[in-house]
C-alpha cells in the first residue's frame, strides 16, 4: 500500500508535498540571481622607501650658564 506523499505515478508532482526529490526537480532548472560582475583587484599601493635614518648630531659645545645666585 502507498504511504501518504508517495507518487502515484512517476510524473505527478502534485504528490510530493513537503519535500523535494530528484524526479520532482527534473526537467526544472534551478532559478538563481545572476552572478554579480567579478571587480578588479585593486593594484597594490607603491610601498614609500624607507626615510634616511638622521644622522647622529654633533653636541655643540655650550657656553656655561651663568651663576644667579654668584653676587
Amino acid at each position: 500500500m502507498a504511504e501518504p506523499g508517495d507518487p502515484q505515478h512517476p510524473d505527478d508532482h502534485d504528490d510530493h508535498v513537503g519535500f523535494s526529490s530528484a524526479a520532482s526537480l527534473q526537467g526544472r532548472p534551478r532559478e538563481s540571481a545572476p552572478e554579480p560582475a567579478a571587480e578588479p583587484e585593486p593594484e597594490p599601493e607603491p610601498t614609500p622607501e624607507p626615510a634616511p635614518e638622521p644622522r647622529p648630531a654633533v653636541k655643540a659645545p655650550r657656553e656655561p650658564e651663568p651663576d644667579l645666585f654668584d653676587p
